[in-house]
């Protein structure tokens, strides 16, 4: 079990950068004044379309070993 502890948190200190990158993205694309139609805010918006869903894959990994800690082993 401290095992999976210890995989849960290195994951963490894995997932922070990205957390960080993300909230810059949206800081920027909820900027007022910003051009929606600025060649800047597709770029942000791409941006922010790849780093999304990686975070959300790389979230389910530690849930899914903590509730296996929890519950199954």
């Amino acid at each position: 079990m401290l095992v999976a502890f210890q995989f849960l948190a290195v994951l963490c200190c894995i997932l922070f950068p990205g957390a960080t990158v993300v909230m810059r993205t949206n800081n920027q694309l909820l900027a007022p004044g910003r051009d929606l139609l600025s060649a800047e805010t597709r770029s942000l918006l791409e941006k922010w379309g790849v780093c999304m869903p990686r975070g959300a894959c790389l979230v389910f990994w530690p849930l899914s070993v903590y509730l296996v800690s929890l519950f199954g082993g």
